[in-house]
């Protein structure tokens, strides 16, 4: 006698069930349910994204939905142009990432960096913490941390995570380096939570790059303005 057994159901499966799920959910519900999240360009088919909006290098900002406990999904763009346009639900998701400042149901913890004195994290269990990166103004005001003129140093190496330093122009090339390096192992070491091995100049609402991959390593590259406000040349 022959007993059938049942297919566990593989990751393409789950995502045709979160699609049905998600078109069973109203606007007002989902509008509470989508947040923005940073991601690789690496980690996404982009054709399924054509307009995400590009952030710093290599990452682009989509909108993932909560769609039940442990399970966020991150839909087609076509699903928004279904539901009254994507440019509607970034707007939403972007709000809805920012009030996760003050989320009661996720914690977060602000402790000092090992290795580089005078630089921070923003740490926390959930999977949307880097991603206030596109809110790093806001969420520097929340936290009363002032720039004081020259912007930020800043990594988002894994998705519960932002590093970042203020500037004030008396740094070391070692302490750059130090974070630099910590950066890129915390990315390898960050598995499917990994989002960028890069350390970034913040200011004025940009985002550049300090390094760059080179024969398996990573390369930090300075832009002269850069050296003078960190007090390096």
């Amino acid at each position: 006698m022959s007993v059938f057994r049942k297919r566990p159901p593989t990751e393409e499966d789950r995502a045709r069930q979160d699609l049905d799920d998600l078109r069973e959910i109203a606007d007002d519900t989902l509008e509470r349910l989508v947040v923005s999240r940073l991601v690789a360009t690496s980690e996404l088919p982009m054709e399924l994204h054509p307009t995400a909006p590009t952030f710093g290098y290599g990452l682009v900002a989509v909108i993932a939905v909560r769609i039940r406990v442990g399970r966020t999904v991150i839909p087609p763009e076509s699903v928004w142009e279904q539901r009254g346009g994507v440019d509607r639900w970034r707007d939403v998701a972007l709000r809805n990432l920012a009030a996760l400042f003050d989320d009661p149901e996720t914690e977060y913890r602000r402790v000092p960096f090992h290795g580089a004195a005078g630089t921070s994290t923003f740490l926390g269990q959930s999977r949307f913490v880097a991603s206030l990166a596109l809110v790093f103004d806001d969420l520097m005001r929340h936290l009363q941390v002032e720039d004081r003129g020259s912007g930020f140093l800043v990594a988002i190496p894994r998705d519960q995570q932002i590093i970042w330093r203020v500037i004030e122009g008396n740094e070391s090339l070692e302490l750059v380096q130090r974070l630099v390096a910590v950066t890129y192992d915390f990315y390898r070491e960050a598995g499917d939570r990994r989002v960028s091995p890069l350390t970034f100049w913040v200011r004025a609402g940009t985002w550049e790059p300090l390094a760059r991959r080179g024969n398996g390593e990573i390369l930090i590259v300075l832009p002269p303005e850069l050296v003078v406000a960190l007090g390096l040349e």
